[in-house]
């Protein structure tokens, strides 16, 4: 069947769809890095904080909580977020809205930023190439390719709160996670084959269930050990 479209009548909202259209989303972090601005543009930083800003919309009951403390110790929210993101983004959620509040959101960001001149140049912030980049982003946002599933996996962890009590989490989105730990891994284990198809999945399977035990030990462990602080797991591989 069709899908509803900005264009021709508003999305329905994810928590009314029946059937998911895809599992398989866009990094939204390499998202971010598709549109190539001149970074020595007058505008390049402040429209990659606000296209940041509009993707990613911070969970309302953490930064309430994140703020307050920030008034406590003289200072502000935006002040902090220009100063050290990480210390901001470590302590609150984000999420991917869903396309019918997401397109409308970064398709302004685009177009208050994308013929902003430079005071020094006088060029526009985006050039041809990012104009097209740009309307390709806005076209996977329409198709559902972007905005988080409703109902899928969790994509933050809770670690435990910092010394001033707030609440630190370790985010699964994107790959970034996996390029070390995972791809290099099965890279180094082909680098002496010439592998066919049969024997790839034959190699894969066994190194997922080995990561997929390894993972599951790993955490069982941790969990045992928060309820009794005695006990010292020694693991092996």
């Amino acid at each position: 069947g069709t899908h509803s479209t900005l264009a021709d009548g508003p999305i329905q909202n994810p928590t009314e769809i029946s059937a998911i259209p895809s599992r398989v989303l866009k990094d939204a972090f390499r998202l971010l890095d598709l549109i190539k601005v001149n970074l020595r543009h007058g505008l390049s930083n402040d429209f990659i904080r606000r296209f940041r800003d509009a993707l990613f919309v911070v969970d309302t009951e953490d930064k309430e909580k994140v703020e307050s403390y920030l008034i406590s110790i003289g200072t502000t929210w935006n002040k902090r977020l220009l100063e050290d993101p990480k210390f901001i983004f470590d302590r609150v959620k984000r999420y991917i809205p869903p396309p019918d509040e997401l397109y409308p959101m970064v398709k302004l960001v685009f177009d208050q930023y994308q013929n902003g001149l430079c005071p020094k140049t006088g060029l526009p912030l985006f050039d041809d190439e990012a104009i097209t980049t740009s309307k390709r982003i806005l076209e996977e946002i329409r198709q559902e390719n972007v905005s988080d599933i409703v109902g899928g996996p969790r994509l933050y962890t809770e670690i435990g709160d910092d010394k001033n009590g707030l609440m630190k989490y370790r985010c699964s989105r994107g790959t970034s996670s996996v390029e070390g730990a995972v791809h290099f891994n099965v890279i180094r284990k082909f680098a002496s084959y010439n592998a066919g198809p049969r024997l790839t999945d034959a190699v894969l399977s066994d190194y997922r269930l080995y990561h997929n035990m390894s993972v599951t030990l790993i955490y069982m462990c941790i969990q045992l050990n928060k309820k009794n602080n005695n006990l010292l797991f020694t693991l092996a591989f």
